[in-house]
């Protein structure tokens, strides 16, 4: 049996458009305002707070109960880790996140990894 094919209109499309430029944006600001010293709750929080600017939500938070706005890994951790408030995020750590944001019915879907060093 042949999968099945999702064909969307360049309605669908512009909006797919749109919330991927939104997430990228909200990824790029998250990681430039990321510090050592700062728990992986805390840039969890902050994931947040910069999605809700934009006047979308996180596309993460609730999906079959996963309880953060993004997902965050330090080293070598799988990418899908939940930020906790008692993992403190060190200067020659590797971090990496993944994020996505819901604008307009349509999901932004984005990773990056990056250290301070």
């Amino acid at each position: 049996m042949a999968p099945a094919r999702i064909i969307h209109s360049p309605e669908e499309i512009a909006r797919i458009r749109r919330a991927a430029l939104i997430t990228a944006s909200v990824r790029d600001d998250l990681a430039a305002l990321a510090r050592p010293g700062m728990t992986t709750f805390e840039l969890d929080r902050l994931a947040g707070e910069l999605i809700a600017r934009t006047g979308g939500t996180s596309a993460f938070k609730n999906y079959y109960g996963f309880p953060g706005n993004l997902c965050i890994s330090l080293n070598d951790e799988v990418i899908h880790g939940i930020g906790r408030d008692d993992v403190v995020i060190k200067e020659q750590d590797i971090v990496s996140i993944d994020i996505g944001v819901k604008f307009d019915n349509a999901i932004g879907d984005t990773a990056l990894t990056f250290s301070f060093v």
